[in-house]
């Protein structure tokens, strides 16, 4: 299909036609359209960005991702208890100085796996709505109702999968690949929150 398109799009070019355009052509020249400044004898004012965006934002995780991050809260945390426990339960006997390297290894790892797996599960937005008045946002575990001015900085780094929100009280994570209308989110969050 786009190998005649391309074809067809050569040979109306050599006899001066401009023929169907593919995907990208057709996506560049809307852009091109977009930009190009109206010939009504004023002189264009560049469009505010709040009037391209809606009203009201909502972005969510979708469920079976949610259960994810629970089964993970859970099994970090049991783990956590039973590795801590186990080690309390050998202590009461006598034990050899050679294991303790063996301690520090473990607790090691424990401190990997309460980074990479708790603190996302506690902090990560899975729920967030924006609207006029301010931000509604839920994670795990509890919902916050946040007005503008209650939101300090918004950091959202494009080598990172995670930004973050930052507010008074807490501290909030957004998953850019897993939110829905991230994108969105993101212009509007960067918009208000300096």
């Amino acid at each position: 299909m786009t190998k005649r398109i391309i074809k067809d799009n050569r040979a109306k070019k050599s006899k001066g036609e401009q023929g169907p355009v593919g995907p990208d052509e057709s996506v560049r020249q809307q852009a091109s359209q977009a930009q190009a400044p109206q010939n009504s004898g004023q002189a264009s004012k560049p469009a505010k960005r709040q009037g391209n965006l809606p009203a009201i934002i909502e972005g969510r995780l979708p469920l079976w991702k949610i259960a994810l991050r629970l089964g993970g809260f859970i099994l970090v945390v049991v783990l956590n208890i039973a590795l801590i426990m186990s080690d309390v339960s050998h202590h009461h006997g006598a034990r050899p100085y050679s294991r303790h390297a063996n301690e520090f290894l473990l607790y090691a790892v424990l401190l990997c796996f309460n980074l990479m797996i708790l603190i996302p599960a506690l902090f990560e937005v899975r729920w967030f709505k924006s609207g006029p008045e301010g931000v509604q946002l839920a994670t795990l575990w509890w919902k916050a109702k946040l007005t503008w001015g209650e939101l300090i900085k918004f950091r959202h780094p494009r080598y990172l999968k995670m930004a973050m929100l930052r507010t008074k009280r807490c501290f909030y994570i957004l998953n850019r690949r897993d939110l829905t209308n991230y994108d969105l989110i993101e212009a509007v969050l960067a918009e208000k929150v300096k």
